[in-house]
């Protein structure tokens, strides 16, 4: 029998599976939520509201909101559990067009009371029609710049 030296810390932590989102893929603070909810682009379903804002970050990031009036924690946590599987099942469907990934975004997804009694399959067709419609509101409006109003539009933003 021979003995083995000490382990390094990476040699004993296990490894994170490749098809789970880690956490720094989360929205994780209040300010992150806030920001995402306040300029996102809002798509309301029966089931969900999803909330997404395009960003300059490197990964996607998703924060999921599901409050008291879904259910008991038992409840609450099954929800977030599962539309936490399928946004990562569904995430693909944001990418720009085949092998070319997209711009990332921050996502918030608010679950409706109803969630809680729905089925899988139709929290799946709710995830992935909201994703859909963001993905194809980003590539309506990809480039396109809103009209400057007021001062700025007259003279340039100029101060007199």
């Amino acid at each position: 029998m021979t003995e083995q030296g000490p382990r390094d810390a990476a040699d004993r932590a296990p490894p994170i599976p490749l098809n789970r989102m880690a956490r720094p893929d989360s929205l994780r603070t209040r300010g992150q939520f806030g920001a995402t909810l306040r300029s996102g682009r809002r798509e309301r379903r029966t089931l969900i509201t999803l909330v997404g804002q395009p960003t300059d970050l490197a990964r996607t990031r998703v924060g999921y909101a599901v409050g008291k009036r879904v259910g008991g924690a038992v409840v609450r946590n099954r929800v977030r559990r599962r539309l936490r599987e399928l946004m990562r099942h569904h995430l693909h469907l944001l990418e720009a067009g085949a092998g070319h990934p997209g711009p990332t975004w921050d996502i918030v997804v608010t679950a409706q009371p109803a969630v809680a009694a729905a089925s899988f399959a139709d929290l799946g067709a709710e995830v992935a029609s909201a994703l859909r419609a963001l993905a194809l509101h980003r590539a309506r409006h990809r480039g396109a710049q809103r009209p400057r109003t007021g001062r700025a539009a007259s003279d340039g933003g100029a101060r007199r």
